[in-house]
């Protein structure tokens, strides 16, 4: 099957543009890879090279924080954060760590987009969140 017929077949919001589409936002995350229950943090800030492309494309930037594991902000996040264009809001889920993460990236994507159907997208990729097992479903994110 294509891909998109797939997303038609899947995604309610496949061929809708969204209420305000001048208005996009993208969970971000700084590079880290997950496999399994194995965590490797390559940073603890968002990759520069990375944010300075979501800037581009992407109004609003949301990076999920947890208090059981935290990544600070540099200066480059304090400064967008003291200009709304980044949140931090509290994404805690305890258990695994890796998973915790992995959950929390997640989760703040599902909450968003549902909130704001079709403006979101969740960062993936070598500098920013890796998760090598592929994404879990829905079920296994609450």
């Amino acid at each position: 099957m294509g891909e998109a017929r797939h997303r038609k077949e899947h995604d309610p919001n496949f061929g809708r543009v969204p209420k305000d589409a001048n208005n996009r936002g993208l969970v971000v995350s700084p590079p880290i890879e997950i496999d399994g229950t194995k965590l490797i943090a390559k940073s603890s800030n968002l990759d520069p090279q990375e944010l300075r492309f979501a800037l581009l494309f992407w109004d609003r930037l949301v990076w999920p924080s947890s208090r059981a594991i935290h990544f600070a902000s540099g200066p480059d996040e304090v400064f967008l954060e003291s200009t709304g264009i980044l949140t931090r809001p509290d994404y805690t889920i305890y258990g695994d760590a890796a998973q915790e993460i992995a959950k929390g990236q997640i989760q703040a994507f599902l909450d968003l987009e549902r909130s704001e159907p079709g403006v979101w997208a969740l960062a993936q990729g070598e500098n920013s969140f890796l998760l090598k097992d592929g994404l879990p479903t829905k079920e296994q994110v609450h």
